[in-house]
């Protein structure tokens, strides 16, 4: 995969990381 395409997943989720500090990912 070339570094300046977007997997499908970003596209579809987006993750952040909450104030506990772990990874969450949120459905758009």
């Amino acid at each position: 995969m070339k570094q300046d395409e977007i997997p499908l997943y970003r596209a579809e989720h987006r993750e952040f990381i909450d104030d506990d500090g772990e990874l969450q990912i949120a459905t758009m």
